[in-house]
């Protein structure tokens, strides 16, 4: 067994039992105590030690939820989430400062996060290798100062689940063997009255949580693997920006249902063995969730001379990529003027060669 020692509850010295008493001493200030009024003193100091801790606890968490601010771009009207760490220094789409403006909405916060795979430095190192070798990209497109704003991205999205049952009832129609009699030909069709019944299930069907033209861009370097998903925490923004989403659910609703309708018809009637099934899919959905998740990417954005921002973009778990170069006019021009001159130059020898 440990021993149970005491300290003075006025000074801190160290305590003796005196047994004539039956008291506790203290032989700095002389102040005696019964055992009783220290455990009483040992168990309200380990009730306020715990309180401490949870209070520090309680204040992360807050600290943690007000971490997302929302930053408002005065030249493009973008509107980027981001943490308080971050050096949200510049607009990623346009390239101009950025202005802090408030906190994050509790309910525009995220049910899941993406986390990035792919880090910085190899995000740079795939870019340079994707546009090495086009001779005709401005030098200004992979300069430094211009690599330097490689950003990295949390895209909103909405996730969908559809769990139900599907119903079809039709006709399918087999080919017999084929003969002739007299002055026909005769090919034979077994009619079949068909009834399949069977439960269905998609997961994570995405939908752009975001109406700016640039998510065509974003959504072309999907497929995400969203196994690895996990709930969300501020703490995922850390060095990073998220778009905030300007779309909700229901407004992608429809036509997510109507994409899953096509998907069912398809799977009822598919695999049929049958020359033609013609019928009606009925679909009735028991189990419908939507998860407002963030999904990452790299994403690089130059203004051309010719006014025209392009974009470039990379998946930042899987690092597919995919983007719109600009051309440099003048290496063009110059380019086709030589291949020109030393087309007509040799047309010219040639010439001379035959006369």
């Amino acid at each position: 067994m440990s021993p149970v020692t005491y300290k003075c509850p006025n000074c801190g010295g160290p305590l003796t039992f005196d047994a004539a008493k039956q008291l506790f001493d203290c032989d700095y200030c002389r102040g005696e105590f019964s055992e009783q009024y220290l455990v009483q003193k040992e168990q309200a100091a380990a009730r306020q030690k715990a309180d401490a801790e949870q209070a520090a606890l309680t204040e992360q968490a807050e600290q943690a939820e007000q971490q997302e601010v929302v930053y408002n771009c005065p030249s493009c009207g973008a509107e980027l989430v981001t943490s308080e760490t971050t050096a949200a220094t510049f607009c990623y789409y346009c390239h101009n400062p950025v202005v802090l403006t408030g906190r994050l909405e509790k309910a525009l916060q995220p049910d899941q996060v993406l986390p990035f795979a792919v880090p910085r430095e190899q995000a740079v190192e795939k870019f340079l290798a994707w546009c090495g070798g086009k001779r005709f990209v401005p030098r200004d497109f992979f300069r430094q100062e211009q690599i330097e704003k490689i950003s990295g991205v949390y895209y909103p999205y909405w996730m969908a689940d559809y769990q139900g049952r599907a119903h079809f009832e039709g006709e399918g129609v087999k080919g017999g063997p084929m003969s002739v009699r007299g002055n026909y030909q005769v090919t034979e069709r077994q009619h079949y009255r068909v009834v399949r019944d069977a439960e269905i299930s998609f997961n994570n069907v995405a939908r752009s949580a975001l109406a700016q033209a640039d998510r065509k861009l974003a959504e072309a370097v999907h497929p995400y693997d969203m196994t690895t998903a996990r709930a969300f925490s501020p703490t995922y923004l850390a060095g990073f920006f998220a778009e905030k989403r300007d779309i909700e659910s229901e407004q992608v609703r429809c036509g997510i249902e109507q994409e899953l309708q096509g998907y069912a018809r398809d799977l009822m009637r598919g695999a049929s063995g049958y020359e033609r099934l013609e019928g009606e899919t009925r679909v009735e959905y028991e189990q419908i969730k939507y998860k407002y998740c963030l999904l990452p990417a790299w994403v690089l954005t130059y203004k051309g001379g010719d006014g025209k921002t392009y974009y470039y973009a990379m998946n930042g778990q899987s690092g597919r990529a995919c983007g719109i170069l600009p051309i440099d006019k003048r290496k063009l021009l110059l380019s086709s003027a030589l291949i020109a001159a030393a087309v007509t130059a040799i047309i010219a020898l040639g010439g001379w060669l035959l006369i």
